[in-house]
């Protein structure tokens, strides 16, 4: 009798799983907004379509690439490590951000546009660590060609005349190789302020100076801890819970305030845009069209 019963369970729970697999496996329309209000759709898996969200929730949300995505920061980036490498590299979220970049890459011919640049490389300061990096490059030329004097000195003077800092990626390591891993030319182009991020360069050479004030301060760090306590307690993160780029330097400066209201503004965009949206839909949406969306909505 135990046996017979052991038996059922069996194939109870092996018919359970082939109808959830039949399930995912079945296709689902994703919304795609343009600037002019029309949608079009992309079809894709259950699976393939749980496993974005995902994806760009721990993305957009716990590292920021909502202000990129929405034209309002040059460049984001995350990491995550390759498995086997440490013990933590096959803990669940690791192994979903693995994941979800394959799905990615399955899918982001879809969303193909001149303004964006999404793309994966091994990290110039860890073993075993790989960079998830996103760039808006109508910005980041902007930005290069306003501090083009930071970039000659470290990059050469006919990369910023060509404006071809990007042009390689495909094929030369950017963080190592194009920007010789130069803290100061990362943190412009991270959207953290010229004088921040030279500031920061001259500081970090000299660990013995006492640490810079970290922008948004008590603000930023009870928004962490609320942040900490959902994700401990599996919650699933929303576009409330995003916080705004963190950097250091000249609090009291005229950049850094400056910098402090455009990414509040730009916070207060993203948050009310996602609103009522469906996720997924939502950031491939801005994925797309960038902040034309959030001028329609405001």
């Amino acid at each position: 009798m135990t046996n017979r019963l052991c038996g059922v369970a069996f194939l109870l729970s092996a018919l359970v799983l082939v109808l959830c697999e039949r399930y995912l496996q079945g296709s689902v329309d994703i919304v795609i907004e343009n600037p002019s209000g029309e949608i079009s759709s992309v079809q894709m898996s259950r699976k393939d379509a749980r496993q974005l969200e995902y994806f760009f929730r721990e993305l957009i949300i716990s590292e920021l690439m909502a202000y990129t995505l929405a034209g309002s920061k040059p460049m984001s980036f995350a990491c995550y490590r390759e498995p086997g490498v440490s013990l933590s590299s096959f803990f669940l979220p690791n192994l979903k951000t693995i994941r979800g970049w394959r799905v990615w890459e399955k899918h982001c011919h879809y969303f193909d546009n001149g303004r964006l640049r999404f793309w994966r490389e091994k990290s110039p300061w860890v073993k075993g660590v790989f960079c998830l990096i996103i760039a808006d490059m109508n910005q980041c030329d902007e930005i290069i060609m306003q501090h083009a004097a930071d970039f000659q000195n470290v990059v050469g003077q006919r990369i910023i005349h060509d404006k071809s800092l990007f042009q390689e990626i495909d094929k030369t390591p950017f963080l190592q190789n194009t920007l010789q891993k130069h803290d100061a030319l990362l943190g412009i182009l991270l959207g953290f302020g010229r004088e921040n991020a030279w500031l920061y360069y001259e500081k970090n050479k000299n660990p013995q100076f006492a640490k810079l004030p970290l922008a948004w301060g008590p603000v930023m760090e009870q928004k962490r801890t609320d942040w900490f306590w959902k994700y401990c307690a599996l919650q699933t993160p929303d576009v409330s819970d995003m916080l705004f780029p963190v950097f250091v330097g000249d609090l009291d400066s005229v950049e850094s305030q400056r910098l402090r209201a455009e990414y509040s503004a730009a916070s207060e965009k993203i948050k009310k845009f996602y609103k009522k949206r469906d996720f997924l839909s939502a950031t491939l949406s801005l994925y797309k069209h960038g902040r034309s969306l959030l001028s329609r909505d405001a």
